[in-house]
């Protein structure tokens, strides 16, 4: 009797495990949805962000515990001089932990007014595993921030 008993206890705590209707990845509180909120509204006031041309975006990330916040500064916003080329545009996106402000993500692209397509200057996302993953374009960027952070 206790042999039959132990492989339907077995059973029945197995298949508990395989419900569809669970999620993968844990759901964010609603506090923590706050607290990252608010920090990158505080982060947005502290760094002089100035909508439009400036965004912020911000997400709470179960997986890893942190607020992450996306700030994009548009393109041909800045413009600099450069000396016989004519003037330098740019366009810089990052990613940071709100609260440790550290960076996770960079990228940056430059053109010249009188070039036809613009350089990426830098471009690299900092992995949970502490290694450092090299991109080559806007697109490439934005769908690892995405998976590795946004998500």
């Amino acid at each position: 009797m206790k042999v039959l008993v132990i492989p339907v206890v077995i059973l029945l705590l197995c298949s508990c495990g395989n419900r569809s209707n669970r999620t993968s990845s844990p759901r964010p509180s609603v506090q923590e949805q706050e607290a990252c909120a608010k920090r990158a509204d505080w982060m947005s006031r502290s760094k002089a962000l100035q909508p439009p041309l400036e965004t912020i975006e911000n997400h709470f990330n179960p997986v890893m515990g942190r607020c992450f916040v996306l700030v994009v500064h548009n393109p041909g916003i800045d413009s600099l001089p450069e000396p016989g080329n004519g003037v330098i545009l740019f366009e810089r996106q990052y990613v940071d932990d709100a609260f440790e402000n550290r960076r996770f993500a960079y990228f940056e692209w430059i053109r010249l007014s009188n070039a036809v397509n613009p350089k990426v200057n830098q471009c690299w996302i900092l992995q949970p595993n502490g290694s450092k993953e090299i991109c080559r374009s806007r697109d490439e960027f934005q769908k690892m921030v995405r998976r590795s952070f946004m998500d």
